[in-house]
């Protein structure tokens, strides 16, 4: 099992807040301050999420406007799900499925969500 730090788990909330809420881009997210604030952690531990979100090139840092949305967003959302895709596959694979078995899993997923 993967132990997952504080800050990966902060960054990931954040993450997911920025695509749901923040997607223009350019747009200024909240800052440190005020995502500690939300419970999201001590204003160390948001910082180091939002370094590794920089990182990962879904947001860069602005002197005047703090922390923006990342200009390609749409791009970083294709590459992320790319890697989520191939996660998937891969721990599937490692189960013994094969990708009749994967393409029937997810059918039957679509059907009932």
């Amino acid at each position: 099992m993967n132990k997952r730090y504080k800050y990966q788990e902060i960054a990931e909330r954040i993450k997911m807040d920025i695509f749901v809420n923040y997607q223009a881009p350019n747009k200024s997210i909240p800052s440190i301050r005020e995502y500690a604030e939300g419970n999201q952690g001590n204003p160390h531990t948001v910082a180091c999420a939002l370094r590794l979100l920089m990182e990962k090139g879904i947001i860069y840092a602005n002197k005047r406007k703090g922390y923006c949305v990342a200009i390609d967003i749409k791009d970083v959302r294709k590459k992320l799900v790319d890697e989520a895709k191939k996660e998937l596959l891969c721990k599937l694979s490692q189960l013994g499925y094969k990708k009749e078995e994967i393409a029937m899993l997810i059918r039957h997923f679509l059907e009932d969500y």
